[in-house]
C-alpha cells in the first residue's frame, strides 16, 4: 500500500497539469501601430480621403477617453463614411466598453449618412467592429475584406 501513494500523487499532479494547460488563456499581443499602418496603406483612396486624427480628437469623436493606452485613427475628409480605429484598451473590460461606444457611434453615423449620403450607409452597417483581448478594431470601408485579413493575420501571430 505504501508504494501506491507516490504513484497516486504523480497521476494527480500530471492530470492537474494537463487540465490547466488546456485552459490556459493565450496571451495576445497586437501591435496597433503596425495594424494602423497596414490599414492606412490598404484603405487609401481618393474617394475616401482618409486623414489621421489626433489622439485627443479620436477620444472625443468616439467618447472613449480614459479607456485606452494607444489609439490610431483615420477618417474621411470627404463625404464618405470611410474610417478606421485601432485601439489598445487599458484592459479587456475597457475593450468591452470601447466596443459598445463604437457601436453606438456607428449607429449614429448610419442615421446621419441616411439623411444625406445614403450610398455610404452599407459600409457602416457592415463595418468591422470587434475586440481580441484588450485590442479593438473598427473599420468602415469598401475594402472590408482586406481590413479583415489584416486584422486576422495580426491575431494569429
Amino acid at each position: 500500500m505504501k508504494n501506491k501513494f507516490p504513484v497516486v500523487i504523480f497521476v494527480f499532479l500530471l492530470t492537474a497539469l494537463l487540465f490547466s494547460c488546456g485552459n490556459a488563456k493565450k496571451d495576445i499581443n497586437i501591435d496597433v501601430s503596425e495594424v494602423a499602418l497596414k490599414l492606412s496603406s490598404e484603405l487609401a483612396s481618393e474617394k475616401a480621403g482618409l486623414v489621421e486624427l489626433t489622439e485627443d480628437s479620436s477620444a472625443i469623436r468616439y467618447g472613449i477617453g480614459g479607456l485606452y493606452s494607444k489609439i490610431y485613427c483615420e477618417a474621411s475628409a470627404t463625404v464618405a463614411s470611410d474610417e478606421f480605429a485601432v485601439i489598445e484598451a487599458n484592459d479587456e473590460q475597457a475593450a468591452g466598453k470601447i466596443v459598445s461606444k463604437l457601436d453606438a457611434y456607428r449607429k449614429e453615423r448610419i442615421s446621419l449618412f441616411a439623411s444625406y449620403a445614403a450610398s455610404e450607409v452599407p459600409k457602416l452597417e457592415d463595418a468591422l467592429l470587434e475586440s481580441e483581448g484588450k485590442y479593438v478594431i473598427f473599420v468602415s470601408s469598401d475594402k472590408l475584406d482586406a481590413a479583415k485579413e489584416i486584422w486576422n493575420s495580426e491575431k494569429r501571430q
